[in-house]
């Protein structure tokens, strides 16, 4: 494992790059680390002109240097000539894409080149031909890559049985600001609903795709309904995949939840959300790293059922800031709704001992310390 030093006072210009095409869980770490770095002049460039750039408009500037096609080798000119006209002195990958192109630019250019591994690439997708794909391609990199970092301990347990080298891996968990999900209000919303004091509203926020297990969660509902009549849930975020919502929005009318279960889009007033639920809920299935929306929650105060998959595990405590439950089963995800429906003390308990686990743990400024002191440890051992 890297051992970093303390920063020094130069400031390092790192190009963060990623494709960007949606605005979920890797677009968000790199905005909450571009925010906070305070040794590291940030630049950002983007694969897709796609929602990171529109998202962070007027918020720091995003560079897109768009690949039309998987094999576009126009990317390694166009990026070569940003790097040298920009004085980049190491490059930050987020995505498989990005991975390989770094990887190029890096060995063309000789600058080192970290990557973050937000999810494994062997589990990543639903096509079994893309996974072996993606890993081959990971698994190839190595020599082209300076060091790795995952952002929880499973993942790097994962990506060390894939042949990285520990000497070359660094864990460093994903974090959020905490102060910005913690004075959500949730009145608003709550009342667009038709929610009073007397519903249990729970929810998710997610980039929706089949293995978020948004069908366990419509199935769990359905289930819980005897027992808790004024349950509502609340389904927040954008798809990849057209089929996959008309495939829900079916099941959820054959279940009989049309007016219980609302889908609405992904909305930057994500504190106001996490605040008008009373439990909010990740059922993912697989190719969870460490997801943000659930640091979210907690920051919110609010207890977690989720799936004890990947490194979910590492951020909410069972029993103690929420419930672990097993993918794919919603009668256990409608045993852990009713528990704690049924118990309002346990719940407001969880999510102060949720909260309290964001803040001491999960800071963006201790994320960006943490990369920052790596990218200066990289740079003094060049």
């Amino acid at each position: 494992m890297f051992h970093p030093e303390n920063l020094s006072q130069r400031s390092i210009r790192v190009l963060h790059l990623l494709n960007g095409e949606f605005f979920s869980g890797v677009e968000q770490v790199v905005a909450t680390l571009v925010r906070h770095h305070r040794g590291v002049d940030p630049k950002v460039v983007c694969l897709f002109d796609g929602e990171m750039a529109r998202r962070m408009l007027g918020v720091f500037p995003v560079e897109v240097l768009p690949m039309h096609s998987r094999f576009d080798i126009r990317i390694v000119r166009l990026l070569s000539r940003y790097v040298r006209h920009n004085g980049i002195a190491l490059l930050h990958a987020h995505n498989i894409r990005a991975h390989l192109v770094a990887g190029i630019i890096g060995a063309v250019t000789g600058l080192p080149v970290v990557v973050t591994i937000h999810s494994p690439s062997a589990r990543d997708t639903t096509r079994s031909w893309m996974n072996a794909f993606n890993n081959r391609v990971e698994r190839s990199l190595v020599p082209w890559t300076t060091a790795w970092t995952t952002v929880s301990e499973k993942l790097g347990e994962v990506m060390q049985r894939s042949g990285v080298p520990s000497a070359r891996l660094v864990v460093i968990r994903n974090a959020i600001d905490v102060e910005r999900y913690s004075g959500g209000n949730g009145a608003r919303l709550r009342a667009l609903l038709g929610c009073g004091d007397q519903h249990l509203l729970i929810g998710t926020v997610a980039l929706i795709r089949p293995r978020k297990g948004i069908e366990i969660l419509l199935r769990a509902v359905s289930l819980a309904v005897a027992a808790l009549p004024d349950i509502r849930c609340l389904i927040v975020g954008d798809s990849e995949n057209s089929r996959y919502i008309r495939e829900l929005l079916k099941l959820r009318d054959t279940l009989n939840l049309a007016d219980r279960v609302f889908f609405v889009p992904f909305s930057k007033d994500i504190p106001d959300v996490m605040a008008a639920l009373d439990v909010f809920v990740l059922p993912s299935l697989f190719g969870e790293g460490l997801p943000m929306v659930i640091l979210e929650a907690m920051a919110a105060s609010k207890p977690v059922v989720a799936t004890a998959i990947d490194g979910i595990s590492e951020a909410v405590l069972d029993m103690v800031t929420g419930i672990l439950i097993p993918p794919g089963k919603p009668e256990s995800l409608a045993r852990a709704l009713i528990e704690l429906a049924t118990n309002p003390e346990r719940r407001k308990a969880m999510g102060v001992a949720a909260h309290q686990r964001a803040m001491t743990h999960f800071s963006a400024a201790r994320m960006a310390t943490a990369f920052e002191n790596l990218y200066q440890d990289i740079l003094q051992s060049a």
